[in-house]
């Protein structure tokens, strides 16, 4: 990127020192008036463009990150939640799933609710963390060790706080739950991007 734009940098300073050389010798052959005034406007139109997808992938970068952060602020204070807390956050989704479901959900349990509550918040994790790393390279697929890296530090920091929430206990199988979720995530959010490619190449 920085290259392409120096390189365009350099041309167009080049023509600017030798316009009037430039003029003659290829106006003067090829009988194209305005022939500099037009390159000048391509190299001026594409360094533009370069600055806009610039800014654009700064402002993507910047929003992916803070939306990440705030996540798994938003994990973490749920383990810092003490029994009562959590169990009360528990028991009102549980309600409202009843409440949705009908008959359906009678088979619903707080545990039931827990586990996919871990499952999802990892999984929404997982697409965060992939669309972090995208800011960064066109080939996310060469990196993908590095989300799921970060998700599995994310799991195992998850259990180690609710160590000291007050009532509350940490599992190994909840940490496999977590990374399954941020597996998922994240491979969703790599089929998301193989489709929209696929797409707009059709």
């Amino acid at each position: 990127m920085m290259q392409m734009e120096s390189l365009l940098s350099y041309i167009y300073q080049l023509i600017v020192r030798n316009e009037r050389i430039f003029e003659f010798r290829v106006e003067g052959r090829l009988n194209q008036p305005g022939l500099v005034y037009k390159i000048k406007k391509i190299i001026i139109k594409e360094t533009k463009t370069m600055h806009t997808n610039q800014n654009h992938k700064t402002l993507y970068r910047i929003i992916t990150a803070l939306l990440l952060i705030l996540w798994i602020t938003f994990i973490f204070s749920n383990s810092l939640d003490n029994a009562d807390a959590s169990t009360a956050k528990s028991g009102t989704v549980l309600a409202l799933l009843r409440r949705i479901l009908g008959s359906e959900g009678a088979d619903l349990t707080e545990f039931i609710v827990r586990k996919t509550a871990h499952f999802t918040e990892f999984a929404i994790e997982g697409v965060l963390l992939f669309s972090v790393v995208k800011g960064y390279t066109t080939r996310p697929l060469r990196f993908l060790g590095w989300p799921l890296l970060a998700g599995l530090i994310t799991a195992l920091a998850d259990e180690t706080i609710q160590l000291f929430s007050l009532g509350r206990s940490s599992q190994v199988t909840d940490v496999w739950i977590d990374f399954a979720g941020v597996v998922t995530g994240t491979l969703l959010a790599l089929l998301v991007q193989a489709i929209v490619r696929r797409c707009k190449k059709s």
